[in-house]
């Protein structure tokens, strides 16, 4: 039972999020398939191997996969998200719009994925 409520979770998460089988595979680097598996209620994987980097990219708190599979409640699905660990607080009022941070927060998986790409760019000097 637990098994299928991860399954449902997953899914219903990534749905919340925006986000394509093949999306959340990409952000989480691991196979579509192993994401279609992972949102199979049929499942007889009693713990995938890849439920870590699923969490970070569903923006979980780390452990909440293996809570769900012990049979905790699920986290709301509108229940804040923990900053990842790449986040960095931004500096506002040192040149930074407060209008561009509430586009950038209400911004879709794809935008945010360009702008991550961009800076980074930036970031490695091209």
């Amino acid at each position: 039972m637990p098994r299928s409520v991860l399954a449902r979770c997953v899914s219903e998460r990534r749905v919340e999020l925006g986000l394509t089988q093949a999306e959340l595979a990409r952000e989480a680097e691991i196979s579509v398939s192993a994401v279609q598996k992972l949102e199979d209620p049929k499942s007889t994987i009693a713990r995938p191997r890849s439920l870590p980097k699923v969490e970070k990219a569903l923006s979980w708190p780390r452990g909440t996969g293996d809570a769900i599979l012990r049979g905790e409640e699920p986290p709301p699905a509108s229940q804040p998200t923990e900053a990842s660990e790449e986040s960095v607080p931004l500096p506002v009022g040192q040149g930074i719009d407060p209008e561009f941070l509430v586009e950038l927060a209400t911004a879709s998986p794809e935008q945010l994925q360009r702008v991550r790409d961009f800076l980074k760019g930036i970031k490695e000097g091209r």
